[in-house]
């Protein structure tokens, strides 16, 4: 799988990565303002199987066994490790991929136009019908954020969505593959395998049913285990609930981002009441502070160009 790079992208006429918003909570109003990007978890996902690796208890015990013997027979050049044959370490080591893996931050965004009529699967699904707002980042603004140390120094990186049929036994496969080589590092206290391509290649797959959405997706592997932090994470002797617990009541949601070059109101934007108008009217007071591009939709189209016509101020007057 050839994984598109952000100049690739622009290089293609595209110009902004754009993620859509329904600002109905003061915390996501303040994320915007205060220049953050919020990455959660795959569990938060539309889809409840994207990200995520869904095994029984019955399949646990299976993998571990296969894990046990895998070491044993030294195929990944491990050595004898007779002191743990316990088949619970490898379920507790299992475990903890497990919940490391789905505790890893994604943000999404779409290559889509936000003023295209593409678009409208977007505006339906995340932009509340036209009710929300979609805020559009500035591919080189993106390559520019790409290379600050903070954001090399958390293990983020922009992928481009694949949209492959990934099936429960290829998921299987990857992670089975990764743990195994991962646990006979560990044993052996060498060289942690590198992570990202067996990861992050699942990490950017979605079935075809979805890839409409042309999904570009953030990804930051800081709570993963790397050769550095591997003892934290890998130990059996762990209890592996409470650390994820202890990592997420951190709440590393929250990643330092670059402000938008403009933001798109939906055509049913204005109708927002309450406490909604008053996050939207903020919103827009903070873009024209900082002379950030305004563009307000109307529930017209222009079809000859296949873009929604848009007027000059969010009320209808």
């Amino acid at each position: 799988m050839k994984i598109r790079t952000l100049q690739e992208l622009k290089s293609q006429g595209v110009q902004y990565l754009s993620k859509w918003h329904l600002v109905n909570e003061p915390n996501k109003l303040n994320t915007i303002l205060n220049n953050q990007l919020y990455a959660g978890y795959s569990s938060g996902f539309n889809d409840a199987f994207d990200s995520q690796v869904r095994l029984s208890d019955d399949v646990k015990k299976k993998l571990a066994i296969e894990i046990k013997e895998l070491i044993d027979k030294k195929e990944f050049g491990c050595l004898m490790v007779s002191n743990v044959a316990d088949s619970n370490y490898y379920i507790n080591i299992l475990n903890q991929h497990l919940e490391l893996l789905h505790g890893i931050n994604i943000a999404c965004f779409s290559e889509l136009d936000p003023i295209s009529v593409s678009s409208n699967y977007m505006w339906g699904h995340y932009g509340g019908s036209g009710l929300g707002v979609a805020l559009c980042y500035n591919i080189d603004d993106l390559i520019a954020y790409t290379k600050l140390d903070d954001f090399n120094s958390n293990g983020c990186g922009f992928y481009d969505v694949a949209y492959d049929a990934i099936g429960h036994a290829q998921n299987y496969h990857i992670i089975k593959q990764y743990i195994v080589k991962t646990l006979s590092a560990v044993l052996e206290k060498k060289q942690l395998p590198n992570p990202e391509m067996p990861i992050i290649t699942f990490l950017s797959s979605k079935t075809k049913h979805w890839e409409n959405e042309k999904e570009w997706r953030f990804i930051s592997l800081r709570n993963y285990p790397t050769a550095k932090n591997v003892n934290q994470y890998i130990d059996p002797k762990i209890n592996t609930l409470n650390l994820i617990q202890e990592t997420k009541q951190k709440d590393n949601k929250l990643f330092s981002f670059i402000k938008p070059a403009k933001l798109v109101f939906g055509w049913h934007n204005h109708k927002n009441k309450d406490w909604q108008q008053f996050a939207y009217n903020e919103l827009e007071k903070w873009a024209n502070k900082n002379k950030i591009e305004c563009i307000y939709l109307d529930d017209k189209l222009d079809y000859d160009n296949e873009k929604f016509n848009t007027r000059p101020e969010r009320a209808i007057k």
